[in-house]
């Protein structure tokens, strides 16, 4: 497991995956000087710039980055209740698959949409 060890005390265990995500929003946040709530299986801290932040990933594999994934974090960072990931979570067990995954199946099978 990835983990994420925040003001030197308090560390979130978590997949690559999901760390690059939450990784990348604290860079938004804290670009504009903002913090946000956050919360993962039960362990919560308010993620602050001024607070130091230590980010290890556990291999050296590649990662695989998800942009709605991550816009879905950002979007509920701004929040009032921030970010709340858990075992139960869609955004924590969010999966990248292939873009034609989504697309319609009509009763025939055709995904093509005619």
């Amino acid at each position: 497991m990835a983990k994420l060890v925040y003001g030197g005390n308090v560390t979130f265990n978590m997949t690559n995956d999901l760390l690059v995500s939450v990784q990348r929003v604290m860079e938004i946040k804290f670009a504009d000087s903002q913090g946000f709530w956050f919360e993962h299986e039960g362990q919560g801290a308010w993620f602050h710039p001024s607070i130091p932040v230590l980010i290890q990933y556990d291999d050296d594999k590649p990662i695989r980055y998800s942009r709605e994934r991550t816009s879905n974090l950002a979007d509920d960072a701004d929040g009032l209740l921030g970010v709340s990931l858990g075992p139960n979570s869609v955004l924590a067990r969010m999966e990248i698959v292939d873009p034609d995954w989504e697309k319609p199946v009509d009763s025939e099978g055709d995904t093509s949409g005619n």
